[in-house]
């Protein structure tokens, strides 16, 4: 071989999915100050717009190298391959997450948008509403302490806003933070009384995989995934609390007991 050539290893490589992370909030794009991790097979990287992308490794291999068309044989969205996010600011929580692949025509072109949680600690904006809900086991005469409940699904839903305002997971120490934004100030009112009024009606639902959790120690032993618990809420413990009003600004307080089996 002549020295002026070279042979160059060739290491290029497919991309399964490409995920958007996203502010629950303010519905932006996240991409500063996350890590993901896989959990099992899968390796994830962050490409310069902003997304994290997967790579074949340990999961559909053969589709590594497959650029012209995707091999024959897979379903498309057959395969769940799951991860976990963490954010060094604080202010989002960690959490599970899963992406279905292989992902085919347009679908592959398209970022999977995952919703990030927001941490109790988030900082709060003047034109934000926030209620800040405790989850815990429900205390009788052998446990008469509170223990907070890690892991459980917080959802603030407002109809008359379009449903989904936020959701969260609780902490250690069963501590959530769920944020609404975009309350208006002045709505019309509701009867013949009201002529205007500043609150909207929420209401939170509460969901609990108890089969996760430690009953003495009310920790989970994954973090959790909030759209697994959701799409699964009809087979796990639920609770809702009594609706409540929220204004712009406004901050309220939810205690939710969670029955031991």
């Amino acid at each position: 071989m002549s020295p002026a050539l070279r042979q160059v290893e060739q290491n290029d490589r497919r991309v399964l999915a490409a995920v958007r992370f996203v502010d629950p909030v303010t519905g932006r794009g996240v991409e500063q100050g996350l890590t993901v991790r896989p959990v099992g097979d899968g390796r994830w990287f962050p490409n310069r717009s902003g997304l994290w992308v997967l790579r074949a490794e340990g999961v559909l291999d053969d589709h590594a190298h497959a650029f012209e068309a995707p091999p024959g044989g897979t379903v498309a969205g057959s395969v769940a391959v799951t991860a976990e996010v963490f954010d060094a600011t604080g202010a989002f929580a960690p959490r599970r997450f899963a992406v279905a692949v292989p992902r085919e025509g347009d679908d592959l072109l398209t970022p999977v948008d995952v919703l990030l949680v927001p941490a109790p600690s988030m900082p709060l904006r003047a034109s934000w509403a926030a209620v800040r809900v405790s989850v815990a086991w429900e205390t009788d005469g052998g446990h008469p302490v509170p223990i907070g409940v890690e892991g459980a699904l917080v959802r603030l839903e407002a109809a008359e806003l379009g449903g989904l305002r936020c959701a969260a997971l609780t902490d250690a120490r069963g501590e959530a933070l769920v944020v609404a934004h975009g309350i208006p100030r002045l709505l019309p009112g509701t009867d013949a009384d009201t002529v205007v009024r500043g609150t909207v009606e929420h209401e939170l639902h509460v969901v609990v995989e108890r089969s996760a959790t430690d009953f003495d120690t009310g920790r989970r032993d994954a973090l959790a995934d909030p759209d697994d618990l959701w799409a699964r809420r009809g087979v796990l413990a639920t609770e809702d609390p009594a609706p409540f009003d929220l204004s712009v600004g406004g901050l309220h307080a939810v205690t939710v007991p969670i029955p031991r089996p």
